[in-house]
């Protein structure tokens, strides 16, 4: 026969419990968010912790030396004795700011044409949607194509003007412009998506009564939509710069950061050290590096975005 429990188990049991209920009730607003909490730190904290120690080594595959601590030579080396990094470092501020520059532009201007009530709107609104089906390699893989000098689309047009056409990506001076020109094209649509949503959600009474006022387009434009629609622009400002400064799979299918140098930006040239030079510790403090650029470059606009949300 079983043992029977003292009388004293059973309220005592219950007691228990009752203070694992109210602990978890205390803790909820840890509790809950623990599991991303744990996710986050096993996907993003512990590479970057690995690869902020192991940017502190000279560990070069291509030889059978073992790992060396030398502390922050490579990012002495990169700073100030390297000139393809500096060239890279250029090559990815002037693709990153023209690049959102123009797709904020664009974006804009399309979201305010989708906006108007017109025929065949809902048509237009899916047509614009259409270049980000496609992956981006495939569609890098189809620039690549109409940039050929000889063969490509580009300069077959070109010709029926009477114009020789341009080497395009084949050419130092063209090739930079020629990815910034395939970026906007390609990634244009999700600005307008941000925008266009943003627009959808203004109120009408403003509009109304600057129109009673005898207020023009533009002044209900500039001082009624762009002041309404900040939060919207710095989201898509914020989600386009984080995305053009990590570019890479664009840029190598065409061109691999070609010719001289011209295109290679800072994934390229970190991409490069590891995976064709082999030098781990020195693409290992490129990465780092890289990290704190989006860092100084993002943080400052998650700042002024609350700022002003709360303003």
């Amino acid at each position: 026969m079983a043992r029977a429990l003292p009388r004293s188990a059973g309220p005592a049991r219950r007691s228990a419990l009752d203070a694992v209920e109210a602990f978890v009730e205390r803790r909820l607003p840890l509790l809950f968010p623990a599991p991303a909490v744990v996710a986050m730190l096993a996907i993003v904290a512990a590479p970057v912790l690995y690869i902020a120690w192991l940017s502190l080594y000279d560990w070069s595959l291509t030889s059978a030396r073992p790992m060396r601590f030398i502390g922050l030579d490579n990012y002495v080396e990169l700073l100030a004795r390297d000139g393809r990094f500096r060239n890279s470092v250029w090559v990815t501020g002037v693709f990153t700011v023209i690049s959102v520059a123009l797709q904020m532009m664009l974006g804009m201007g399309i979201a305010l044409l989708l906006n108007r009530n017109f025929r065949g709107k809902t048509v237009a609104r899916t047509a614009i949607l259409l270049p980000m089906i496609a992956t981006p390699a495939a569609m890098a893989l189809v620039w690549r194509v109409m940039f050929n000098p000889q063969l490509g689309v580009l300069n077959e047009l070109m010709r029926t003007v009477g114009h020789p056409g341009f080497l395009w990506v084949a050419h130092p001076s063209t090739a930079l412009a020629s990815l910034i020109a395939t970026e906007v094209l390609r990634e244009t649509p999700m600005t307008v998506i941000i925008l266009l949503a943003g627009l959808q959600s203004l109120p009408l009474e403003p509009y109304e009564a600057a129109r009673i006022d005898g207020a023009s387009r533009w002044q209900s434009f500039r001082h009624i939509t762009l002041p309404l629609l900040r939060s919207s622009i710095m989201v898509a400002l914020i989600f386009r710069a984080i995305f053009t400064l990590k570019v890479f799979d664009v840029i190598y299918v065409i061109t691999q950061g070609g010719p001289a140098g011209s295109t290679e930006n800072f994934p390229i040239f970190a991409y490069l050290q590891a995976f064709s030079y082999w030098r781990m510790g020195y693409a290992a403090a490129t990465a780092m590096l890289f990290f704190l650029l989006v860092l100084a470059v993002v943080l400052p606009m998650i700042a002024w975005r609350r700022k002003s949300w709360e303003y």
